[in-house]
């Protein structure tokens, strides 16, 4: 399958390489749906404890909050901009798990996205 190249998802997408703002924002999207979801069949189920439906609620919320949150930016280069911080974020998560756990070499190194961060400040929209 091909991917539109005009649309401005996809004009946002170009300089990003594999660190695209549109594969966040689907993400976030379907990672809310799925917590929501999982809130309709506990309920439906009769399941419902004390904690549960509020920390599927959480995580609906807080999934839909950033897919707004990266679609909101004013100009392409915020959108941008809002989109490698997360990856950023995301990465510097995953390098001190994998540092915790002595992962050794298998570390990402968030330097890479750092310099993304400052490479998408710079372009224009």
């Amino acid at each position: 399958m091909t991917r539109p190249t005009t649309t401005p998802a996809a004009k946002d997408d170009a300089p990003l390489g594999p660190y695209a703002a549109s594969h966040l924002i689907h993400v976030s999207y379907t990672a809310g749906l799925a917590h929501a979801d999982a809130l309709r069949r506990l309920t439906a189920a009769g399941e419902v404890d004390a904690t549960s439906p509020w920390t599927l609620l959480r995580g609906t919320l807080e999934n839909f909050a950033t897919g707004l949150w990266l679609l909101n930016g004013v100009g392409r280069a915020e959108r941008r901009r809002r989109a490698l911080s997360l990856w950023n974020e995301d990465m510097l998560n995953r390098h001190q798990h994998e540092v915790e756990l002595a992962a050794g070499d298998a570390c990402a190194d968030p330097r890479h996205l750092t310099a993304l961060i400052h490479q998408a400040a710079q372009t224009t929209p």
